[in-house]
């Protein structure tokens, strides 16, 4: 029972170090892609 709870407490949480990662990689690319968007946005206004 010990080694099928642990089992299941390892399963937790990669599951919650995968959430946030996927969340900050996401984040980031928005990120990312919002100052590549204003970039755009400035160099066609001057």
């Amino acid at each position: 029972m010990t080694a099928f709870s642990r089992r299941i407490y390892v399963l937790i949480n990669f599951d919650f170090t995968f959430c946030i990662l996927n969340f900050a990689l996401s984040t980031f690319l928005r990120f990312l892609l919002g100052f590549k968007f204003i970039q755009l946005l400035f160099l066609l206004k001057t």
